[in-house]
């Protein structure tokens, strides 16, 4: 027990959503503030064919991308509700001023064509400060071509806690700051369990919420937020990015590190479908873009 709770005592979890240093308390009587940097470290570049879904969301006044996400319906979009949050908090009331677009290259160009948002739903029961239920569908004016980007399945079975994942993010990838004008792509596996259930009811782990394994040459971090986890064959959404868990307080490049995942599965039935009535390959676009 007493090496458990000097185990916890050191661990932080660390969000993605923001550029500043920020640390969150998850009911727990020890937390501390952690440095993040703004990095997909070990990544390679993403390929158009497997992420025709892909997604950047910015403000006219960034030159990087703020959220990634991922088109699973012709007008709807899906991605971190704590991202989300953080660009109100900028932008104010004003989704005018968040811009959507898509595209694995060049993410932040102003020759890229956006997409006006029509409503922006959290999920009823997002915490943002704990990254429960933590995912938002934007809800856009008017559908996307098929020539721009086509919606991603979402996948509705019961997550596979051992299989191999792939995830892509449009975060820095390397140490000096620089942006990379490519999608960046990591393979993900199952990360430490113990460290997860830290901070997470142990029946929401591989239910709900989902840890991968981080390591040193390997690992997302701030900039990444609503980054999909697919199957491995691309064709499959499962996840959102959200935060990270460490045992020390440079979280982007370390070793025994976990990134934080919410499993789309259960939320499908409630809370999307509500306002993607289809998703993938299975929608109608004569039906929902009658123009």
């Amino acid at each position: 027990m007493i090496k458990l709770l000097e185990f916890v005592a050191c661990c932080t979890l660390l969000c993605l959503l923001t550029t500043c240093s920020l640390g969150v308390r998850l009911d727990e009587p020890f937390y501390e503030k952690g440095r993040l940097e703004k990095r997909v470290i070990g990544g390679v570049s993403a390929s158009d064919k497997n992420y025709k879904f892909i997604s950047a969301i910015t403000t006219a006044n960034r030159t990087s991308v703020k959220c990634t996400a991922s088109l699973i319906a012709p007008n709807a979009i899906l991605t971190a509700g704590s991202c989300i949050r953080s660009l109100e908090n900028d932008v104010g009331s004003d989704s005018s001023k968040i811009l959507v677009r898509f595209g694995v290259s060049d993410p932040t160009s102003s020759s890229k064509e956006n997409y006006p948002i029509e409503s922006i739903n959290y999920h009823p029961e997002i915490q943002f400060s704990t990254f429960t239920n933590d995912i938002a569908v934007i809800v856009l004016k008017t559908c996307v071509p098929k020539s721009v980007a086509t919606p991603v399945h979402v996948n509705t079975d019961d997550f596979q806690e051992f299989l191999a994942y792939k995830l892509a993010g449009f975060g820095i990838s390397s140490t000096d700051g620089t942006y990379p004008n490519m999608l960046q792509q990591l393979t993900l596996v199952q990360g430490s369990r113990r460290l997860c259930e830290i901070f997470f009811n142990s029946k929401d782990v591989n239910n709900k919420i989902f840890c991968a394994a981080q390591y040193k040459a390997s690992s997302i971090c701030t900039g990444d937020a609503g980054a999909p986890l697919t199957t491995d064959d691309f064709q499959s959404l499962v996840a959102l990015a959200n935060a990270q868990l460490t045992t020390k307080e440079n979280v982007c490049n370390q070793d025994n590190s976990v990134s934080i995942f919410t499993i789309l599965s259960p939320h499908w039935k409630n809370f999307i479908s509500t306002y993607a009535p289809c998703t993938g390959s299975s929608c109608d676009y004569s039906s929902l873009c009658p123009n």
